[in-house]
């Protein structure tokens, strides 16, 4: 069942990517690309659920709707990129809370 409700909640939110570079992030999403400089970010937020990591919020002021980055903790590759994300995003000076 738990199987069945993350099958239906990736066909709704659809797959995405991102994209890690030392002046910024590109997240492509459904066919869609956007591009996001780490000085345009206000604030990274960790989204979670069911006491697990299922993301990142960034908060990017002025660029209409929230940059929402979906990772998996539960595996070892999505562990290594929330890892990753949070390293990079702190380099860049954006604390990450939550």
């Amino acid at each position: 069942l738990v199987w069945a409700f993350y099958g239906v909640v990736a066909l709704v939110i659809g797959f995405q990517r991102f994209f890690l570079f030392e002046g910024g992030l590109v997240r492509w999403r459904n066919g869609r690309l956007r591009a996001v400089a780490w000085h345009d970010v206000r604030s990274v937020r960790r989204v979670q659920a069911f006491g697990r990591l299922t993301g990142y919020e960034l908060a990017t002021p002025g660029q209409g709707r929230p940059v929402v980055l979906e990772t998996v903790q539960a595996t070892e590759l999505g562990e290594e990129m929330a890892r990753r994300f949070e390293e990079v995003a702190s380099a860049a000076g954006l604390q990450v809370w939550g």
